[in-house]
């Protein structure tokens, strides 16, 4: 009997123990939002036939601020946050294979390069993520801004979509972290909190995430059992309205933090005429929900071509009018930068790295 009180005390202690450490350690956490969840690291093993120019295994990594990077912002080092869509996500890119991560390398130690990029996320989303940002990371002396293409793609798909600003809107997209924001009953341990982050999560994320790149092979098969190809682009007046109003709050934004800014053209493979190999790498222009079902009309690669011209010109308009650094990138159309309509495969990202080097030196 006593062996057995001995123990349940020792046990007992041992929780309350745990539970102090794990409570300590939550009070270290800067901030409980967070663009990507902190501390994680995912392997990828993108499927070389569908995503061309890509081979070997990949790891994205996370650092405890919540972005995409091996380091951490600190007061030694010059830092930028990379902000966009999935072409600066860069997800089937290694951590050194991204554009941001060769910028890095090619500068040196003194400089630190991190990414805040989303798939799917559009110039609202980023001054949403920038406000929320901005102010708690005192270490950020610099945001390089890609975006455009993700604006022009969702109102093609949906007229009604809605790309204006809405201030209340601004934490809608963030990633919850931390037990403050967790409301179910694990939420009243630190402890049993820790083991369902470290563990209970991630074998959950690990069955959900896309490793190969497989959800390609759909989307294109959908593109190519389309019916209807239009080569005119319908009025964009409204949605080239509402983004320029986004880009120049976000450009406002960074001058009130003292934060210089950096906005980069979007790039795509689209042109005239794509070769009939290009054509079976393309998925992207559809109406409606085109990446689920088949038989959608879909807006030439030519009539996209066009749409991106405009958002582009729209945002070298909106930097030169504030005098904003805007980069050109002029990359190649075809499959030596891009492995579908729009990401960088791994020589794309590294013309876009030597591209952003002599802005830097």
């Amino acid at each position: 009997m006593k062996s057995i009180l001995l123990l349940f005390v020792s046990l007992s202690f041992t929780i309350f123990a745990l539970e102090g450490f794990f409570r300590w350690k939550e009070k270290k956490i800067d901030q409980q939002w967070f663009v990507f969840p902190p501390n994680q690291t995912f392997t990828f093993e993108p499927d070389s036939t569908i995503l061309v120019g890509i081979k070997g295994k990949k790891t994205f990594h996370t650092n405890k601020q919540g972005y995409r990077s091996t380091k951490e912002f600190t007061t030694d080092t010059k830092n930028w946050l990379c902000v966009g869509g999935s072409t600066t996500e860069c997800t089937y890119l290694g951590d050194k294979e991204t554009w941001y991560g060769l910028l890095e390398k090619k500068l040196g130690p003194q400089f630190c390069f991190a990414s805040i990029g989303k798939s799917g996320h559009t110039s609202k989303d980023h001054y949403y993520y920038l406000k929320n940002i901005l102010t708690p990371d005192k270490n950020i002396k610099g945001v390089i801004l890609m975006c455009g293409l993700n604006d022009l793609i969702k109102y093609l798909a949906n007229p009604s979509f809605d790309l204006a600003i809405h201030e209340e809107d601004s934490l809608l997209h963030l990633e919850k972290a931390g037990r403050i924001n967790e409301n179910r009953f694990i939420a009243h341990s630190a402890f049993l909190y820790w083991i369902k982050e470290h563990f209970l999560k991630k074998c959950k994320v690990a069955n959900e995430i896309d490793r190969k790149g497989s959800i390609l092979k759909l989307w294109r098969a959908n593109y190519q059992s389309r019916k209807t190809r239009l080569d005119t682009l319908p009025n964009l007046e409204k949605v080239i309205s509402q983004y320029k109003q986004n880009i120049e709050k976000t450009i406002l934004l960074c001058k009130e933090k003292n934060i210089k800014l950096i906005l980069l053209s979007q790039e795509a493979i689209w042109k005239t005429s794509l070769t009939p190999y290009e054509e079976n790498l393309v998925w992207m222009g559809g109406i409606g929900d085109y990446q689920n079902q088949k038989e959608c009309t879909y807006y030439s690669p030519k009539a996209l071509d066009e749409g991106l011209k405009l958002f582009n010109l729209t945002t070298k308009e909106s930097c030169s009018k504030s005098n904003i650094k805007f980069i050109h990138l002029l990359l190649p159309k075809d499959t030596s930068v891009f492995y579908d309509d729009c990401h960088f495969n791994e020589q794309g990202a590294i013309k876009v790295a030597n591209r952003l080097l002599y802005e830097f030196n």
